[in-house]
């Protein structure tokens, strides 16, 4: 049951991040100023303070960027086991990162907790077919 609640979870995961990436690439050439009051309402200074000074300036490159990295999180997820955890790893800190920029991100939290829920799975039963392993 838990091997399949992995599966479902790296091809969820996977989905969401090619499908993020695929959205930021449409709204960099449809609306990039959709993305100017991003961090308006951080929970940190330094977020709205940097979104200021280092990405509005060139807004529509910085969601060019976010979308290859998503979009190489999602890739992450559809190869084999891993990287997966490559992926899942990078995913937590990209989460996180995030999390702090405004208010609507704090679900990145419940997506962290999910990721680590995921690598804890995948640590544990890498450890448990090596253990098998060595027995043999």
């Amino acid at each position: 049951m838990r091997k399949k609640l992995f599966i479902v979870g790296r091809v969820g995961f996977g989905l969401l991040y090619l499908g993020a990436a695929l959205f930021n690439w449409v709204m960099a050439i449809a609306s990039p100023e959709t993305f100017r009051s991003f961090t308006n309402d951080a929970y940190i200074d330094f977020y709205r303070d940097a979104w200021v000074k280092v990405v509005d300036p060139h807004l529509t490159l910085w969601i060019v960027v976010l979308g290859f990295v998503e979009f190489g999180l999602g890739i992450l997820f559809f190869s084999k086991r891993g990287y997966v955890r490559v992926g899942l790893a990078l995913g937590i800190i990209f989460t996180l990162v995030l999390a702090p920029s405004n208010h609507e991100t704090l679900l990145n939290l419940v997506l962290v907790a999910l990721q680590m829920l995921m690598l804890s799975y995948d640590l544990n039963s890498r450890q448990n077919r090596m253990r098998i392993a060595r027995k043999t």
